[in-house]
């Protein structure tokens, strides 16, 4: 069989062959042939290899250069004296930095780093004893092993190296501040007309570390090709158009008066814009630029501008009536003339006079004043306040509102036209009115020289005007009574009680339009007044027997109350059918309620 050996080509059957044996076939005992020749070559081999390595031991303790293929900063040293390698290295630094210059790259713009200015040095006497150094510091085969293999490969000795880091600091800092920029994240601002939106920028910073670093890697190497700077990246969010677009959306809302806070609240013009239109802007404005999208802008029906020229501008009603009587009774309209005064009326809402005057008390500053109770005129806390809401239910007639609840008096009261009137007392009847427009309502309400006036301040959207009618469907004579009286004097008489006519009454509400025609004639309301029996007290009826002559006159009846007054001329308005009765109302003022 032929094979390959580390020790070279043999022809062999086997690798141990034996030689023939000389006494063939006498069954001798056969001689290797071979074995012998093997060893001796071994022997050979492996005492070449002895001397060889002891010919490295003694080189490598021996020499005073330095090892084969050992380099300093690129610079070959090897096989060179300590002293031969402080000069190879003094001349080949000073050709290798000479005129060299380092390119780094930036965004902006590249930089130069010149050599010179970077003043890169070695100590080069320390660079040569490190280099010496390199493979003696173990035992004597350690170092004739590191000796072989520098025979086949190579070594950089590691040596301190400098250049001039303020220098180059400074320059790759000035770059930096010229190339680093802020991530600029998106923006918006609503103008007028506009919706303004800065697109993001993307920002960037220099990584000043890693770049001194690989420009101090490049000059001790002596590598000068160019160093791109390494760059942090700070991406802006997106623009989300459909999100912006929901945030700013703005439905128009009108302007309206606060019932509570008593202000106007300001009006809303609706804000939206066009989405694909403002993409398509968007996707063609540069970063950190400007894109103008134009808004669409809805004005509300009703502008802030628009309510203040119309709000509490008109009067929609009044009624002025004269108010008569006691101080006291006029103190009691006053006062529940100015309670009443300044309120407001929203919309939709209902006007109670009880709720809003309150509870007539000493300690409110109400007083005792006739008033009805029980068919009888007396003395009452509050006496006089119906006065105030019979003014105010024909201001709210004329101004054309909704009336919800109205009791008539249970006699005819001589301050207002025939069933126009309203009596209220606390705990019992209620005057209430709805405002069924669609604006607030403000009560003017004030007594002042025996003359009280309320008026209905809102908004005027029409030229309609109201005015009232009656209708006396039926007069009910009161009766004069007689009662003997024993502490009166003979024959005189006196009135207890005034007499009042009682009338069946209907109402009609009369509208009509700006040039004086008659829109509609609706039936109001019913007012059923009770006539009330004239009471006369007289004295006793003498004794018949003659009279003594007497020089003084005869005294006269004494009458306490007042006699009745002349018919009113001016009623509110009578309708042809329906003329004014010839009986006159009672004089005295209203003092039914309290």
């Amino acid at each position: 069989m032929r094979t390959a050996s580390y020790y070279g080509e043999v022809e062999k059957t086997s690798m141990f062959q034996d030689s023939a044996p000389e006494n063939a076939g006498t069954g001798g005992t056969p001689k290797r042939k071979g074995t012998k020749a093997l060893w001796i070559v071994l022997a050979v081999i492996l005492a070449a290899a002895g001397l060889t390595f002891g010919a490295l031991c003694y080189l490598s303790a021996s020499s005073t250069d330095i090892f084969p293929n050992t380099y300093i900063m690129g610079i070959p040293v090897g096989g060179l004296s300590r002293e031969e390698a402080v000069s190879a290295l003094t001349r080949d630094m000073e050709g290798q930095y000479a005129g060299k210059s380092l390119t780094v790259r930036f965004p902006n713009g590249d930089i130069t780093i010149s050599a010179e200015d970077a003043k890169p040095e070695i100590d080069e006497a320390a660079a040569a004893e490190a280099a010496y150094r390199y493979g003696r510091q173990g035992n004597i085969t350690e170092n004739a092993v590191t000796y072989l293999f520098s025979l086949f490969q190579d070594h950089t000795v590691d040596t301190e190296f400098s250049v001039d880091q303020d220098y180059i600091n400074q320059q790759i800092s000035y770059a930096a501040e010229r190339n680093n920029v802020a991530m600029l994240p998106y923006s918006y601002v609503v103008s007028r007309e506009r919706l303004l939106i800065t697109k993001g920028r993307t920002g960037r910073t220099v990584n000043e570390e890693g770049l001194r670093e690989a420009v101090y890697t490049a000059f001790q190497t002596g590598n000068f090709d160019p160093v791109a700077c390494e760059l942090s990246l700070a991406e802006p969010d997106p623009i989300d158009l459909a999100s912006l677009q929901r945030q700013i959306y703005t439905a128009p809302s009108d302007a309206y008066f606060d019932g509570e806070t008593q202000e106007i609240v300001s009006s809303i013009t609706g804000v939206n814009f066009d989405l694909a239109q403002a993409q398509t802007l968007l996707d063609n404005t540069a970063a950190g630029q400007v894109a103008e999208i134009d808004l669409i802008l809805t004005e509300p029906e009703m502008t802030t501008e628009e309510l203040e020229t119309v709000l509490f501008q008109f009067v929609l009603g009044e009624c002025t009536t004269s108010v008569s009587g006691t101080a006291a009774r006029i103190s009691n309209v006053k006062l529940a003339a100015s309670i009443i005064n300044g309120k407001i009326i929203m919309p939709g809402g209902v006007f109670s006079y009880n709720e809003t005057v309150g509870k007539r008390t000493v300690e409110r500053g109400f007083q005792a004043a006739p008033a009805y109770v029980n068919g009888l005129t007396v003395d009452e806390i509050g006496g006089g306040v119906c006065q105030v809401s019979s003014t105010l239910y024909l201001a709210t007639l004329r101004s054309n509102l909704e009336i919800v609840t109205r009791y008539c008096h249970t006699y005819r009261v001589a301050y207002m036209p025939y069933g126009m009137d309203a009596t209220v007392s606390w705990g019992g009847p209620d005057y209430e009115f709805k405002n069924n427009t669609d604006y607030p309502i403000k009560i003017y309400a004030k007594e002042a020289n025996n003359s009280l006036t309320i008026q209905l301040i809102g908004t005027k959207t029409d030229d309609t005007t109201v005015k009232m009618e009656y209708k006396i469907l039926a007069t009910i004579p009161y009766e004069t009574i007689e009662k003997t009286d024993s502490t009166l004097a003979p024959g005189t008489k006196k009135v207890d009680i005034t007499g009042y006519t009682g009338y069946k009454v209907e109402t009609y509400r009369c509208l009509y339009d700006g040039d004086g025609n008659l829109i509609s004639r609706t039936f109001e309301a019913s007012s059923n007044y009770k006539k009330r029996d004239k009471v006369v007290l007289v004295g006793p009826v003498p004794v018949s027997t003659s009279p003594e002559p007497s020089s003084e006159p005869a005294v006269e009846p004494v009458v306490t109350d007042q006699p009745e007054a002349s018919p009113e001329a001016t009623p509110e308005t009578t309708p042809s059918e329906s003329p004014a009765p010839s009986e006159t109302p009672e004089t005295g003022g209203e003092t039914q309620g309290a």
